[in-house]
This record gives structure tokens, sequence and C-alpha cells, in this order.
């Protein structure tokens, strides 16, 4: 019983400590077979849990968990604005994605992702009203999209009017 309550106590205190990195020591790879980024730190897949990135003036720029050299899991990227967060399966954006502006206040847009492609994105006003919800086929978030996988679109003026699209596109 004491094992099991030392293991326990000790666990967290050793597997939940954040590690601070300088993203310049990471070396990220492209593998074009299945389209994912790797990253590698001192020449091996890099392992790292909630850990905080730094970029050269030593000011964070990200937060995430890697496994395998990919990332996995809950991740916040810091703008100078304000921040993104997504989550992460299996080294593709997975799930929803917000970008908060800090200076607004709010969250200024919003997307669901599967496997790293778009699925719908709302864009939002300074106001806080809706801009645009639009429900896309599958747009590849790497490489861009075209009209053609739009499904649906609706989009709004500031006061909440619905409008046409191709005034804000």
């Amino acid at each position: 019983m004491k094992k099991l309550l030392l293991i326990l106590l000790c666990v967290p205190l050793i597997g939940f400590g954040q590690e601070k990195i300088s993203i310049e020591e990471l070396n990220f790879l492209d593998d074009d077979v299945n389209g994912l980024s790797y990253a590698y730190f001192h020449g091996e897949l890099f392992n790292c849990v909630n850990c905080e990135f730094l970029n050269k003036k030593n000011e964070k720029i990200e937060t995430s968990t890697f496994l395998n050299g990919k990332r996995e899991g809950f991740c916040v990227k810091y703008r100078s604005n304000g921040y993104n967060k997504c989550f992460y399966k299996n080294g593709r954006r997975h799930g929803k994605y917000i970008e908060f502006n800090e200076k607004l206040g709010r969250i200024v847009l919003e997307r669901e992702y599967e496997e790293d492609i778009i699925i719908n994105e709302k864009g939002i006003y300074e106001n806080g009203l809706v801009c645009y919800f639009i429900v896309f086929k599958g747009k590849d978030a790497k490489n861009g999209g075209n009209e053609d996988e739009v499904i649906s679109s609706e989009c709004w003026d500031e006061s909440g009017k619905e409008i046409d699209c191709s005034l804000i596109f």
C-alpha cells in the first residue's frame, strides 16, 4: 500500500512537469508519404508532455505535447494579438479550433477539423456577431482549397442582416 501511495504521489510530479524548449532546437521534417511533419530533438523523434516552446526572444509561442515526433492532444499557439487553440490527433488537427483576439476579448474565428481537413468555418465580427458560416466538402488546410469544395455558406453584415457572401469574399 505504501508503494502504491508513493507511486500515486510521485508520478504526477514527474510526469506533468512543464519543460521549456527553444523552438530553434527542434528540427521539423515532412513525410511526403502521409503528409505529416515530424519533430526531432538532437536527432531523435521528439517526445514531451505539455511543453512550452520559446522563440529567440525567450517569448512563449506554443504549448503542446509531442509523442513520437507528432503533436498530440491540446495545443495553444500564441500570436502577437492573441492565441489559437486546437486539438491534435495522431499529428493532425482534429475537432474544434479557435482564434482568440485579446484586444477584442473574444473569439474571431472557429473551425472544425477532421484529420487536418476543414469541415466548417465561422468568422465573427469585432462586435461579436457572426460574419459567415461555411460548410466545406473537405478543404485541405495546408494546401488551400477551391470554390467547388463549399457545400453551403451563409453570410451576414455587421448588423446581423443576411447578405450575399460575394460581398465578404
